[in-house]
């Protein structure tokens, strides 16, 4: 009950940016320090609110593509490459990817559960 589909969907579009962000710094730099951020000021200090489903689906698909094709041209060492992540301690890129396709998989679980609550197909 706390976002609807649409702010999921801008959350994560904007995950992605983060991923993009973290994922770049751990190839380029050695051991770089990896901020989090708080989702719910993101929401709100970025007005989720306002966002448009269209809009956030597209921002999606062009930013996990893009994340996408920089990871499969990685060699497998590149992936062990690893920050220190503000909240969870040492993580590598592959750990992120692991990480984030849990966290998508936690959103769509959530995106049918706002659409049962309202009424509206599930799946």
């Amino acid at each position: 009950g706390k976002w609807s589909v649409i702010q999921v969907v801008q959350h994560l579009a904007d995950t992605e940016i983060a991923i993009a962000f973290r994922s770049r710094k751990i190839l380029a730099e050695d051991t770089p320090d990896i901020q989090g951020f708080d989702q719910d000021r993101w929401a709100g200090a970025l007005n989720y609110n306002a966002a448009r489903l269209g809009d956030a689906l597209a921002q999606f698909r062009v930013l996990r593509n893009v994340n996408l094709r920089l990871f499969r041209s990685q060699p497998a060492s590149q992936l062990k490459r690893y920050g220190y992540h503000s909240e969870r301690g040492r993580e590598s890129v592959l750990d992120t990817i692991r990480l984030y396709a849990a966290h998508d998989l936690y959103h769509l679980a959530q995106i049918d559960r706002i659409k049962a609550a309202v009424g509206a197909p599930v799946g």
